[in-house]
């Protein structure tokens, strides 16, 4: 029986090195600081590694030891290939925590926790310096023309800077701007395409910008379109997880 038991222990062994090495999505998180003693409040910035071995569109989000659960967000891999994604904590007292991504679509998956320990010590306190919000705030989709074959629809979409500190006097990654893009995913089929994309140099503070898309559908097509403001991460916000609106067409 005991015999019995260690080769199933085996078997189950390998067939799990198998469904590993099968994965079709691979992940790593790390946090940067691991630890810091110091004058607080500290930022935690948390790096993410996502690994796809084919084409693929991957819904993700952040989870946290405390409970707060980030919004999905969005990414498309059209070939194999490694992306990172960021999320960052701020904390003004001691605390000892982690962060995990969970992959929601194509199929569940976690990550490893990236631990981290704060211990907030001496009088000093760093004072807080705010940052951009960045925001989808309006997405509209208006149907211009038909004909047997296809719609024609507009996307209106609005992008804000719903803080009071323009987007140039933040930490800039890339010092070029930042860019906003739409993406459409068609159903049932699920396959996804790039509407296209804008540049945008600057906004002041709590300024809008107002611009329009054009895409063609069929006739009988159902689209969903996601707007992502600062796609590319270049600029620091004062919330990084609010940078997503979608919105749906339903072709007739």
């Amino acid at each position: 029986m005991r015999a019995k038991l260690l080769f199933l222990s085996f078997l189950f062994s390998l067939l799990s090195i198998k469904l590993f090495s099968d994965e079709k999505i691979k992940l790593n998180l790390e946090v940067i600081p691991k630890s810091f003693k110091g004058s607080c409040p500290k930022e935690f910035i948390f790096k993410g590694i996502i690994v796809a071995k084919e084409p693929m569109v991957v819904k993700y989000k952040f989870l946290r030891s405390d409970g707060a659960v980030a919004p999905p967000k969005v990414i498309e891999f059209k070939s194999p290939a490694e992306k990172e994604v960021v999320d960052k904590w701020i904390l003004s007292a001691d605390y000892k925590g982690w962060e995990q991504i969970q992959i929601l679509a194509p199929y569940e998956v976690f990550s490893n926790k990236a631990e981290f320990n704060l211990e907030c010590v001496g009088d000093a306190i760093v004072r807080y310096q705010p940052k951009p919000d960045l925001i989808v705030g309006k997405f509209n989709i208006k149907k211009v023309s038909s004909d047997s074959k296809k719609n024609n629809v507009k996307l209106e979409i609005q992008i804000a800077n719903a803080s009071d500190v323009p987007t140039d006097k933040s930490i800039v990654l890339n010092k070029k701007g930042f860019v906003v893009k739409v993406d459409g995913y068609q159903y049932p089929s699920g396959k996804s395409y790039e509407v296209g994309r804008k540049k945008i140099k600057k906004l002041n503070g709590k300024e809008k910008l107002d611009f329009v898309l054009d895409d063609s559908i069929k006739i009988g097509q159902e689209v969903k379109y996601l707007a992502i403001v600062d796609y590319e991460n270049s600029i620091e916000e004062e919330n990084e997880q609010n940078n997503q609106m979608s919105a749906v067409f339903k072709g007739e």
